[in-house]
């Protein structure tokens, strides 16, 4: 059974797009297509429902993996080995003032 050939202009139609927008991307890989004729000047191109398809499930937003990179931090714990104790702010005595005397 022969596979019906699109034009470019259904092809469009059919994806909802310009010509324009379609023949971008026949330029960039992204939809194949068929060449019909020997023309060297203007290829004529046709499009299968196959290649249609593929072009829609190539499309389509994939679900990415969070991002490793922006995760939060785990905080890294260490034993501890030092014998310091921690002192409040207000305990602590403020250093004297030293009076300067202006000549």
């Amino acid at each position: 059974m022969v596979e019906p050939l699109h034009t470019p202009e259904e092809t469009a139609k059919i994806l909802g797009i310009s010509i324009k927008t379609l023949r971008e991307h026949i330029e960039l890989g992204r939809i194949r297509s068929i060449i019909v004729g020997t023309g060297k000047k203007r290829k004529r191109r046709r499009f299968t429902d196959k290649n249609i398809q593929s072009f829609i499930e190539g499309q389509k937003l994939r679900e990415a993996p969070p991002c490793q990179s922006i995760k939060a931090p785990k905080a890294h714990t260490t034993p501890m080995t030092s014998n310091s104790t921690v002192v409040a702010f207000s305990v602590l005595q403020k250093p004297g003032t030293r009076k300067t005397l202006k000549q």
